[in-house]
């Protein structure tokens, strides 16, 4: 069993989502925000892709410009949805998770933020984790780690070659002005304590949800200058 066959990376709204293939089908990280299943959709279908290939979606946490388009995604796909314990309830009653500003520089941002972004559909989920869960009866060698911080129940997914899809526990460099950490955290100690535990389960590769792709070395060395403070 290989790691990861192909990483797609789709916007489905200000956040990405990624679609990872495996050697049972498709795995999908986020679902973007509300009514973005059409664009899904043309991006399946230009990469011949049938939709019921994809197996999972992976909620990496609750919030509206993550599960915006879940539902339609999930009844067009069938595919199990995955999201941790801590996040359960806020799924289900088609609540984003709460989490405050890191800044009144980000609170005034936040302010300007319609409504709209933050509604979903309500997702019951099939699969609920706490931490270390395997992927491997979905056709590739990763896991799925508790990576709090951002929200409570952040989650991540990491292969064995070190791909690691994080979230909003970490943010594009230097999309911020406190380049790396979220721009809305419920807790920055947790969130500096996730960014240990991603480095320590090897991951060499970030796929941001809000930025690009960055080396993990960058991760480290915003760690060992936070450190130092």
């Amino acid at each position: 069993m290989r790691s990861m066959k192909e990483i797609m990376k789709i916007r489905l709204g200000v956040a990405s989502s990624f679609l990872i293939e495996g050697e049972k089908g498709y795995i999908l990280v986020d679902a973007g925000l509300k009514k973005k299943e059409k664009k899904l959709l043309r991006f399946l279908k230009k990469n011949r892709i049938n939709p019921m290939e994809i197996k999972l979606i992976v909620i990496t946490h609750v919030h509206g410009d993550h599960v915006g388009s879940l539902k339609s995604i999930q009844e067009i796909t069938h595919a199990k949805v995955l999201v941790h314990q801590e996040e359960k309830e806020f799924l289900i009653k088609g609540k984003s998770h709460p989490a405050k500003p890191i800044s009144k520089f980000y609170e005034k941002i936040s302010s300007f933020m319609p409504e709209k972004s933050h509604r979903y559909d309500a997702v019951e989920p099939d699969i609920v984790v706490e931490d270390n869960y395997s992927l491997q009866d979905f056709g590739i060698k990763a896991k799925i780690i508790h990576t709090p911080g951002h929200t409570k129940g952040s989650i991540s997914l990491i292969d064995e070659q070190g791909n690691a899809f994080i979230g909003d526990i970490a943010m594009g460099f230097p999309m911020n002005f406190k380049a790396g950490l979220p721009i809305i955290a419920e807790n920055l100690d947790e969130v500096k304590k996730s960014w240990k535990r991603i480095l320590e389960e090897g991951a060499k590769t970030l796929h941001l949800s809000h930025g690009g792709i960055v080396s993990s070395k960058v991760l480290k060395k915003l760690l060992e200058k936070k450190e130092k403070k």
